[in-house]
């Protein structure tokens, strides 16, 4: 090969490298975020499943919160994977506000329209 077809040869694999890095940046973050998703959204569970305690309360209200809370944990548990590939397609963030506000409307725009 000549001393051009080589330097060709050299730009040309030098070009692919940054895309193959790119490519594989993004499967890591993607992952990443997954990750914190899931962790966020186990972590909505536990809170929901905490609140179920005051179905036997003498609050009308907290009797309230423990059934919405009970519905919400069920939604939550049984949507789990969905709910993450959702997130990751509307790229919401990974902070734990910005998945529970996701999830929250995701839930009540259900339960107000089953």
């Amino acid at each position: 090969m000549s001393k051009t077809g080589c330097q060709l040869v050299l730009v040309a694999a030098l070009l692919m490298l940054p895309v193959n890095t790119i490519h594989a940046e993004e499967n890591v973050r993607d992952e990443t975020y997954q990750d914190g998703y899931e962790m966020h959204l186990n972590t909505m569970i536990e809170k929901c499943d905490c609140k179920k305690a005051y179905r036997n309360s003498g609050s009308n209200e907290l009797r309230k919160l423990a059934a919405i809370s009970t519905m919400k944990s069920a939604y939550l548990r049984e949507y789990k994977l969905e709910l993450i590939d959702e997130m990751d397609k509307h790229e919401i963030g990974n902070k734990s506000y910005q998945v529970q506000y996701f999830l929250n409307n995701k839930f009540f725009e259900i339960a107000k329209n089953p």
